[in-house]
């Protein structure tokens, strides 16, 4: 009897659980779309650009993955998208039943050039330790704090001077690693945690104002065709 009554005392917390995350999921939605008309941004629920196309290692994670919640301004003069992005492992437990481990960022993308070398911005941390120690090469700048913050790699130093100058450092510093940070081809890419519906926007600004601040040399170096 006591086996049983403990059965149902669990299934009753998963089931509470799982009824209170979909209410959460409800009243993200709600505020995904009340915050997107609020900054003046289109807004779908599903995506309609094929977000994670770019080629960023960040968009070939897992053994499945999708993008969805897509906000951006109409008639933009470099195309930005932010929007949720998930992945998940596949592994097998000890009774050889499968399960997925699931992992969520939100991710904005700006197609501003023409291809730029691959440069990334990792947070300092345990992993960056680790790549350091293998053998990756961290590039550092005057900015105490931004090397504080920030594992910097580029396949080309000349081009992680142009493009980290002192007005896009401080611009990044003052994230305090907020975003991580990559550069590909023709695409920026910036990535946190899972945000909030309205935090959306303000990620989205964000975005505007490094583009923004993208160095004239960078394009004077590494030209469109």
């Amino acid at each position: 009897m006591l086996v049983v009554i403990l059965i149902g005392a669990a299934g009753m917390v998963a089931g509470l659980v799982s009824l209170s995350m979909l209410i959460g999921e409800r009243n993200r939605d709600r505020a995904l779309v009340t915050a997107a008309k609020r900054a003046g941004l289109s807004f779908s629920l599903q995506d309609p650009f094929d977000c994670a196309g770019p080629p960023f290692d960040l968009f070939r994670e897992g053994d499945g993955r999708g993008t969805q919640n897509v906000m951006w301004r109409t008639n933009a003069e470099h195309p930005i998208r932010v929007f949720d992005y998930w992945w998940y492992d596949e592994y097998k437990d000890e009774n050889g039943v499968a399960h997925q481990s699931y992992h969520r960022r939100t991710c904005a993308t700006a197609e501003v050039g023409w291809m730029w070398p691959q440069l990334s911005l990792t947070r300092e941390g345990i992993i960056t330790k680790a790549a350091a120690a293998l053998g990756a090469r961290d590039i550092e700048f005057e900015s105490e704090e931004f090397n504080r913050t920030f594992f910097v790699t580029c396949e080309d130093r000349r081009f992680a001077n142009a493009f980290l100058d002192a007005q896009m450092i401080d611009l990044l510093a003052g994230t305090k690693g907020f975003v991580e940070m990559e550069v590909h081809n023709r695409w920026v890419l910036l990535y946190t945690k899972r945000l909030k519906g309205n935090e959306l926007p303000p990620l989205y600004r964000l975005t505007e104002a490094l583009v923004a601040r993208i160095p004239q040399l960078v394009y004077e170096m590494w030209p469109a065709r």
